[in-house]
C-alpha cells in the first residue's frame, strides 16, 4: 500500500539534494523497526526537513509510535464524520495556499463560535492534526509560522482544556513530524493571558516557547507581521487573501478531498500496531 501525495519524489530529492542512496537507506532502517510500507514521498518528507539521519528516523519512528498509542486524536479523521463536522462550525483553522519565498507555511486559527459549551479539545486537536497532513500533502515545507486568534475566548473555555490532551498534541507537533514551527503569533492576547501560559508551559519545549509571541488586543498588525508577505495572509490581517474565515472553507474542502489519504495513513498506523503486537 501506498500513501497518495501530490509532492513529486524525483522534484525532492532534486531540491533537497537526497541521493537514491539515502533513501535506500532509510527505508531498510524503517523496515528494521517493522514500520508498515512506506510511500518514497513519506521517507522524503522525513529525509528532507534535517540533514541528520538520526534525527530522520528518530522522528518518524515517535510519529508511528505516538498515533498509535493515541487513537482518540489519531483515527476516523474524516470530514465527513460528525464530531468533525461539529467542528467546522466551531473554530476556522486555515493554512494558507501560497508559502513565503522561503517555503514556509502559515497556518492561522481563531474561534467561530465563541460559545464554551460548543468548545472540545479532542475535535480542535483532530481538526489541527489532519490540516497538519493537509499541508505536507503538497510535499516538504522549510518552517511553519502559526497565527491564533484568541478573540472571543473566555475563562469558561480553560474548564474544557484537558491536560492529557494537550501533553500529547504538544508532543505530536514538537518531536513527531517533518518540520519546525519557527515563529507562533498569538492575537488579541486576553487579560488572563497568564492562566493560559501556566496551563500550556509544561508541555513546551524551551525551542517551541522561545518563538511564541504574544500580542494585546488593538496592536497593530503591521507591527506583527511586518516580515511576512501580504499575499500569504488573511486581509482581516493586513493580508492581501480572502479573510481567515474563507480560507478555513477553502481549508476544509481541500481536505474532504483527502478522506482517502486520511484513511490509508489510518491504515498504516493498524499495520504498525499489528506488526508490533505479532
Amino acid at each position: 500500500m501506498t500513501t497518495l501525495y501530490h509532492c513529486n519524489a524525483s522534484a525532492i530529492c532534486s531540491k533537497k539534494n537526497i541521493d537514491k542512496e539515502t533513501v535506500i537507506r532509510f527505508r531498510k532502517w524503517c523496515s528494521d523497526q517493522k514500520l508498515p510500507h512506506l510511500s518514497e514521498e513519506q521517507l522524503l518528507l522525513f529525509l528532507s526537513y534535517t540533514t541528520n539521519m538520526e534525527q530522520a528516523q528518530n522522528t518518524i519512528l515517535k510519529y508511528f509510535q505516538c498515533k498509535s498509542k493515541t487513537p482518540e486524536l489519531f483515527t476516523k479523521l474524516d470530514l465527513d464524520a460528525e464530531d468533525i463536522q461539529e467542528a467546522r462550525t466551531v473554530y476556522d483553522i486555515a493554512v494558507i495556499p501560497e508559502r513565503t519565498p522561503d517555503n514556509r507555511v502559515v497556518a492561522c486559527g481563531k474561534l467561530r463560535n465563541t460559545s464554551y459549551s460548543r468548545f472540545h479539545l479532542d475535535q480542535l486537536i483532530k481538526l489541527c492534526c489532519m490540516a497538519l497532513e493537509c499541508f505536507l500533502y503538497d510535499g516538504p515545507v522549510d518552517g511553519v509560522i502559526v497565527v491564533v486568534d484568541m478573540k472571543g475566548i473566555g475563562l469558561l473555555h480553560l474548564t474544557k482544556l484537558r491536560l492529557n490532551a494537550l501533553q500529547k498534541f504538544f508532543y505530536f507537533i514538537q518531536e513527531c513530524v517533518p518540520f519546525k514551527i519557527e515563529e507562533v503569533h498569538v492575537l488579541n492576547t486576553v487579560n488572563f493571558i497568564d492562566k493560559v501560559i501556566a496551563i500550556l508551559k509544561p508541555f513546551l519545549g524551551k525551542e517551541l516557547y522561545d518563538v511564541i509571541k504574544f500580542y494585546p488586543n488593538g496592536l497593530n498588525s503591521e507591527d506583527i507581521f511586518g516580515s511576512l508577505p501580504k499575499s500569504c495572509l488573511p486581509k482581516d490581517y493586513t493580508g492581501t487573501l480572502s479573510t481567515l474565515s474563507v480560507l478555513a472553507e477553502e481549508t476544509y474542502q481541500k481536505m474532504s478531498k483527502l478522506n482517502l489519504v486520511y484513511a490509508q495513513l489510518e491504515e498504516q498506523i493498524k499495520c504498525y500496531k499489528e506488526i508490533k503486537n505479532t
